[in-house]
């Protein structure tokens, strides 16, 4: 979860809307923006590559001419240097306000940091370099991004050591690391298809998702990767930032929820179509990676549609 964010005293807001605090590094700023009442059209651009992530309320926002859409909590969003935003608050209110960080990082520590990559870690599995990519810009957070990004709040907000730099830059390091990770994933999710005879990882994606209800096995899998169990486990996690396990979990909670919001199976019917064998298993890990329990989760998705 992210670290609690205070908000501004009523006495210190420049500004109902988008009220700006900034916390400066030596290699990136950390701005903390909260929005108090409803607005339209509200533009917004930084000077370097930022990362922003949606810590409580909701915008709609755009980016460039690309469409509109609605950026919620645990969700980020990053942007080229100089992009427009566009942002509306259709909710946003004295009761309900917004919260929202951006991390402007230099170009510089991004180079960098992506050039050490490369070298001492390469993609393997997918023959690409490391890199952020532009054109996947929404995405959804994970609890290790989360944590990075509360370890952020919580250097800015309360650390006054004369490490804080240093602390701050190993710390951008890895979420940048972790970011690219994510990107990772997603794109793979949109090209596993054409590139499953092209690359060993969208080849074991594809054999993974074709056959998610069956019990895989390390071996197998390493096979299919041409690869030995040890080396296929590290590539398969630098890859992707999960480790084969964890992968597989969750793409089988992505079947669960998609069931639990379309089906009417019961929860034991949907945990064993989604892969799960152990009816306790699937409960403990859906809480723990959703945050709340199946039943819970189908309520709450019916209640929203009525």
């Amino acid at each position: 979860m992210y670290s609690e964010v205070p908000w501004r005293s009523d006495k210190d807001l420049k500004t109902l809307v988008e009220n700006r605090v900034i916390f400066a590094f030596e290699n990136c700023e950390l701005n903390i923006f909260e929005t108090h009442e409803a607005a339209e059209d509200v533009h917004l651009s930084f000077n370097n590559f930022v990362i922003t992530s949606m810590i409580k309320g909701k915008k709609n926002i755009s980016l460039g001419a690309r469409p509109y859409f609605d950026y919620l909590p645990g969700e980020i969003v990053i942007a080229p240097p100089d992009e427009l935003m566009r942002i509306n608050f259709p909710e946003a209110s004295q009761n309900t306000p917004t919260q929202c960080i951006a991390l402007s990082i230099s170009e510089d520590t991004i180079r960098e940091t992506f050039e050490f990559l490369n070298d001492k870690h390469p993609r393997l599995m997918s023959n690409l370099n490391w890199e952020l990519d532009h054109s996947f810009f929404h995405l959804l957070s994970r609890k290790d991004l989360k944590k990075i990004v509360g370890r952020f709040i919580q250097l800015a907000i309360t650390d006054e050591t004369r490490e804080k730099d240093a602390i701050a830059a190993l710390t951008l390091r890895e979420m940048l690391i972790r970011l690219s990770q994510t990107q990772a994933r997603t794109i793979l999710e949109s090209t596993y298809l054409s590139m499953k005879n092209e690359t060993p990882l969208a080849h074991v994606v594809d054999y993974i998702k074709r056959n998610i209800t069956q019990q895989f096995r390390l071996e197998e899998l390493s096979k299919k990767a041409c690869m030995s169990p040890s080396h296929f486990s590290r590539s398969f996690k630098n890859e992707t930032g999960l480790s084969v396990t964890e992968f597989i979990q969750f793409e089988r909670l992505k079947i669960a929820k998609k069931l639990l919001m379309t089906s009417r199976f019961n929860i034991r019917e949907i945990a064993y179509q989604a892969g799960f064998t152990d009816i306790n298993f699937f409960n403990r890990v859906f809480k723990r990676e959703v945050g709340t329990t199946p039943g819970k989760f189908r309520n709450a998705q019916s209640n929203h549609r009525h």
